[in-house]
């Protein structure tokens, strides 16, 4: 499900590179980022002559994730005291057709002084008795206002706002022809901003682990010339690193998976053992629910069989048998190799239906705790982790936990060719959550 170009997206957005998709998005940005300074959040104030284009700007807004600063009480009452009443005195803040030069620079400085306004827009769309060029030169003198603030401006109309665009342009504000480009800009300046915060206070955490424990894992499948780990042996991996998963037996015989069964205690779950069946359940190679020694018998001799019918030159090294415990929200962690930039790590929902709902995420290891979080929050399964109609809310924490140690595993051991826990078994808050299988494979060296 991990592309190359998905691998460059993510990448690039880890160092803080700016994609563009368009020669007019790469000049655009271009403009913006050598005349404009970062803004300190992602507030932007959007003042207009006229309704449409306001209303085009907010709903760009909304889109490329652009938040519409509020206008405080304070404000809203110096706008009252000299904007005509028919005007727009929340954001976007509409100066009404007829605006003055004047009228113009008195929104400006009024609405960019205030500290819930990290960004300005200012729209133009000329009326029969609109002065472009004042009210450039208006917006030019206001610009030790805004200083520290990036401005913008759409003054729309072509030929008849072309002296306006000059002057405002000659002063380094950007001007846009249409609004929607200018949000979409202003939205990467927001992002980048917000990566440059983000990396200067950022740090990878390291986990107290056990390395001798997976290095004596890997190098007896190794010894063994195999390439992928048994569930018992990829168990031990991903405990070593205090990922909290079922203890599983492998019993070679129907016996011994009794004897298993009796130690664990029923119910019992029973599944096939095999480097050469991946995924077990398509072939009935897992049973659940198993209650007694005569279950574990007879399903023990069901579950060989079907595997030998299924695939008859598959290696059989026999069954595992595992508690049964109760089933959480299912989900997915995973690593697959990037041949550019290496371990990529996946979170999403999980279960049986994850090739077929494909709600997932992708990261570059190592991960930070925030783009753990950032992961969990692009995914659909996150509005159920946190608790609709009434469900309780899943112990979200203790998810992060297990990828931020995952990451470290994943980036401590390079020869890890692939690895997926499905599901992990996530419970309600404060109650953690359960590796319930975990498939592991590394390279030969």
């Amino acid at each position: 499900m991990a592309g190359s170009d998905l691998a460059f997206k993510i990448a690039f957005k880890k160092a803080g590179i700016i994609r563009v998709e368009t020669a007019e998005e790469l000049f655009d940005l271009a403009e913006v980022f050598s005349t404009q300074p970062i803004p300190e959040g992602s507030n932007v104030a959007i003042i207009t002559n006229a309704g449409g284009p306001g209303i085009l700007a907010t709903d760009s807004c909304e889109k490329y994730g652009v938040k519409m600063a509020p206008m405080s009480s304070n404000i809203v009452k110096k706008l009252r005291e000299k904007l005509p009443p028919a005007s727009g005195f929340f954001n976007p803040i509409d100066v009404l057709g007829d605006a003055s030069a004047e009228r113009y620079k008195f929104a400006i400085e009024t609405v960019l002084k205030s500290e819930d306004v990290n960004s300005g827009l200012i729209i133009l769309a000329p009326q029969a008795i609109t002065k472009p060029l004042s009210i450039a030169k208006a917006i030019v003198d206001s610009k030790h206002i805004f200083k520290d603030k990036p401005v913008m401006t759409s003054f729309m109309g072509g030929r008849t706002v072309a002296k306006g665009i000059e002057e405002i342009e000659k002063a380094g504000i950007p001007n846009f022809s249409f609004p929607e480009r200018a949000i979409r800009s202003l939205s990467i300046l927001v992002k980048y901003g917000d990566y440059l915060k983000s990396s200067q206070i950022e740090t990878i955490p390291r986990f107290r682990i056990n390395k001798k424990k997976v290095s004596s894992v890997f190098k007896r499948v190794r010894e063994d010339k195999r390439v992928t780990l048994t569930w018992v042996e990829a168990t031990e991996v991903v405990n070593a690193y205090g990922i909290p998963a079922t203890i599983p037996q492998l019993a070679n015989i129907a016996e011994e998976a009794v004897q298993s069964a009796n130690r664990i205690g029923y119910p019992v779950v029973l599944k096939i053992e095999s480097p050469n069946i991946l995924h077990k359940t398509d072939i009935g190679g897992v049973r659940l629910n198993v209650n007694t020694a005569e279950e574990v018998r007879r399903i023990f001799f069901e579950l060989v069989g079907r595997a030998h019918i299924y695939y008859p030159k598959a290696t059989i090294l026999g069954v595992n048998v595992s508690k049964m415990v109760p089933l959480g929200r299912e989900l997915i962690i995973g690593m697959t190799h990037d041949i550019t930039f290496g371990q990529l790590i996946m979170f999403g929902l999980g279960g049986i239906y994850v090739n077929f709902l494909k709600d997932v995420t992708f990261g570059l290891a190592p991960l930070s705790e925030r783009e753990v979080v950032e992961m969990i929050e692009q995914t659909k399964a996150f509005t159920l982790l946190r608790g609709i109609r009434g469900d309780a809310r899943s112990d979200i924490d203790s998810i992060i936990d297990v990828i931020l140690r995952f990451s470290q595993l994943v980036t401590d051991f390079s020869e890890i060719n692939e690895i997926d826990i499905n599901p992990l078994s996530v419970y309600e808050e404060n109650k953690g959550c359960l590796c319930l299988d975990v498939k592991i494979t590394i390279s030969t060296k």
